[in-house]
């Protein structure tokens, strides 16, 4: 059922948003944005038995140009939900609020959320 959500959501930046979640958190694994790259080796970094590691950008808000998961994540899962929520609800507030850091923002809590500093994890650009 999830899956038919990624058809609904345009623009295709939307739906690579949705279906990255969608795909850690069924098998787990690491994404990182193409123009992002590692501060040090990526094993040094995460531990997925921890958790997501979220990167918290300069401003101190939690950004998802890497997302790193356990497969079944409750962290995913919330963002999985607030996605489909707002596909069906039809809201239409752009990219950024609908499946990208927007959506990981008004879940997630700063406090209960495994992050990780953008300045000595990833340096994107």
């Amino acid at each position: 059922m999830r899956a038919t959500y990624v058809y609904l959501i345009a623009p295709g930046a939307a739906q690579a948003d949705f279906w990255r979640v969608l795909v850690l958190q069924k098998f787990g694994g690491v994404y990182l944005d193409i123009d992002a790259h590692f501060v040090w080796p990526a094993g040094f970094l995460i531990t997925l038995s921890l958790g997501a590691p979220y990167i918290k950008i300069k401003t101190g808000e939690i950004s998802n140009y890497l997302i790193a998961s356990a497969p079944h994540n409750p962290n995913a899962a919330l963002v999985i939900e607030e996605v489909a929520r707002g596909v069906s609800a039809k809201t239409n507030n752009g990219v950024y609020s609908l499946t990208g850091p927007g959506v990981f923002k008004r879940v997630l809590k700063k406090a209960e959320t495994p992050i990780s500093y953008f300045s000595c994890t990833v340096n994107q650009g």
